[in-house]
């Protein structure tokens, strides 16, 4: 092979993994009817903190990395039988499972974008005194949404942006995952 060849070669090689490379890096695209709640990268994503009052329960996720190499944390808070004692805190390596959820939030999407919506509609959708609560630490900030069951027939789950009052309804699966997190979420 000449070296007019080996340089032709070289050439469409590079070309070809810069195309490879800006194909990988491009967001990936909407679906008809979907929202992006957080536009963030990977890299942005910090750590994703999901609180449930009713049963006093704490689950944080946040990349980590030991002589292993990298993982998800999983930083779990349960409740005491003994309601007069403290919760009791437990650190834990994250599942495959608990990696999907975590990745999940780079961007977060949103199935559908509701707007604003009045009091009377909050109340509608439980979202007027939620008991559930999800926070989003980024680069830039932190952002806090109201989480809502879903209603009895149905299997929306609704988030509501705390700081400009817009509803979203999200994939059913994150409630479950953060709420089945101590058996779902934990490396066996």
């Amino acid at each position: 092979m000449n070296a007019r060849a080996v340089a032709i070669q070289g050439g469409l090689a590079l070309l070809g993994l810069t195309a490879a490379y800006l194909t990988w890096q491009r967001q990936p695209e909407l679906q008809a009817g979907e929202a992006f709640i957080l536009d963030i990268t990977k890299n942005e994503l910090q750590k994703v903190v999901f609180e449930d009052d009713f049963n006093r329960s704490r689950v944080e996720l946040e990349q980590a990395k030991d002589e292993n190499g990298p993982y998800i944390s999983v930083l779990l808070t349960r409740p005491e039988a003994d309601k007069s004692k403290t919760a009791k805190p437990v650190l834990l390596r994250g599942s495959e499972a608990a990696r999907t959820l975590y990745e999940r939030f780079a961007p977060l999407r949103a199935m559908r974008a509701l707007g604003v919506l009045e009091e009377s509609k909050l109340k509608d959708l439980h979202l007027d005194g939620p008991r559930k609560s999800l926070s989003i630490t980024t680069r830039s900030g932190t952002r806090s949404f109201d989480m809502a069951n879903p209603s009895t027939g149905s299997t929306d789950v609704y988030l509501r942006d705390k700081a400009d009052g817009r509803v979203f309804i999200i994939m059913r699966s994150i409630l479950v995952d953060f709420s089945n997190a101590s058996t779902s979420l934990i490396e066996r």
